[in-house]
């Protein structure tokens, strides 16, 4: 159902957001990039992220 058939009935995940966030980030390019990277406190090295990202999606599962 939608949130107009059932108003008061929506759940957003704090982790969902920054999955999405972070999917959003590796998309972007030039000064979108870097004020994603730069808003969401990223680490510099895109390695280190990723990996932190994909640690943190593996434990969740």
């Amino acid at each position: 159902t939608t949130s107009k058939e059932q108003p008061g009935n929506y759940i957003c995940s704090p982790i969902s957001l920054s999955t999405i966030l972070a999917m959003i980030t590796y998309g972007a390019r030039g000064a979108t990039e870097k004020a994603l990277k730069s808003g969401l406190h990223f680490s510099n090295d895109d390695n280190v992220q990723r990996k932190g990202l994909k640690t943190l999606t593996e434990e969740l599962n």
